[in-house]
């Protein structure tokens, strides 16, 4: 197998733990920790402000659930169980409410977001706001209880993927259609066992994770949605090595897709065939045996790196990594940007 050796184009260090991390297409990215601070960088990864937005937090043993950049507004959103805000980049706040927001996703094609509020454990109210105001509402049955949310974009504008998602009891794919100000539902029962939704360049294929075994990644195509082919490990591979996939798997153009293979560890799918032709090295975070990354974990075998998942814009990837082995949590990004590793696939593969 061969090596994809990739230089960081960026590394930054961040001041708090980056659990959150957001993007505005390539022009501006935060990054936010459970306990409400939150971090905009600008175009060239520089740090433009941090926000201590922790008063949000309103129990004791409380954490952020919600954050994310408005594609539309100089503003970001962030929310706790009981409260849910939207700052301007100066910091003000700009709108409060004392509900539990579940779920926010701001449309890349005008001023356009979606919300989920928390109504009871069975129930979920689907907000369609437009230019700020809210125009329709629909109350979704949450058949899996006090499930999490998720947001995937979709090709066409007034479109988007919602995921009601609750780890081993299951998961719910619907589409969200914005017809001209009313809501349109539709629940996908033939993408209820996949993680996450991933395109090629040309729209017309996207990747998915097996959820529940995590031992299949699955090509998809768009919009019919029918399984063209699909990777899976091997038994070996499961049961001698203990190994599963990532739930991150995604198209670096229309053939190629990095795919997590293994405790952080990354590779480049050939989605043609759905084969692996070759790993992903990131220079500095080159896999080593796994108590070098994780000093405290000295009895476990096999290789890992330090970078805990990667975040695909248009141009770069970013993941975030702990700046030293003895850092508890992750505080750092690197970005890599995705031309460097098309180039290097054409003179390697």
């Amino acid at each position: 197998m061969k090596d994809i050796l990739i230089s960081p184009f960026r590394t930054v260090n961040i001041s708090h733990r980056v659990y959150y991390f957001r993007a505005k297409g390539d022009d501006l990215f935060g990054c936010c920790s459970r306990t409400g601070i939150v971090t905009l960088l600008d175009a060239d990864f520089n740090i433009k402000k941090v926000y201590d937005c922790s008063e949000v937090i309103k129990k004791e043993k409380g954490s952020v659930e919600v954050f994310n950049l408005h594609y539309f507004e100089d503003a970001f959103c962030i929310g706790s169980d009981d409260e849910f805000r939207i700052y301007d980049l100066s910091g003000k706040i700009l709108c409060s409410v004392s509900e539990k927001v579940e779920g926010a996703y701001s449309s890349p094609y005008g001023n356009v977001t979606w919300v989920v509020k928390y109504v009871d454990n069975e129930h979920k109210k689907i907000c369609l706001i437009i230019d700020n105001v809210e125009v329709d509402t629909i109350i979704l049955e949450d058949e899996l209880f006090k499930s999490a949310v998720e947001f995937s974009s979709l090709p066409e504008p007034n479109k988007v993927c919602m995921m009601f998602l609750a780890g081993q009891d299951g998961m719910m794919t619907y589409f969200l259609t914005n017809d001209n100000g009313k809501i349109i539902c539709e629940q996908k029962d033939n993408l209820e066992d996949i993680a996450g939704i991933s395109f090629s360049d040309d729209n017309s294929k996207f990747l998915s994770v097996s959820a529940y075994d995590l031992d299949r990644i699955i090509r998809y195509s768009y919009p019919d949605m029918e399984i063209l082919n699909e990777y899976e490990l091997d038994e070996e591979q499961m049961e001698e090595e203990e190994c599963q996939l990532g739930y991150g798997s995604f198209f670096i153009d229309n053939k190629y897709a990095v795919a997590e293979i293994g405790e952080n560890l990354y590779y480049i799918l050939n989605t043609d065939n759905m084969e692996i032709e070759g790993r992903l090295i990131v220079e500095g975070h080159e896999p080593k045996p796994i108590p070098y990354y994780w000093p405290t974990l000295k009895d476990d075998e096999g290789n890992t790196t330090d970078l805990s998942y990667f975040h695909k814009t248009k141009n770069y990837l970013i993941s975030p990594f702990k700046a030293a082995p003895t850092d508890k949590e992750d505080n750092s990004l690197v970005v890599l940007r995705i031309s460097d590793i098309k180039e290097q696939i054409k003179k390697i593969l």
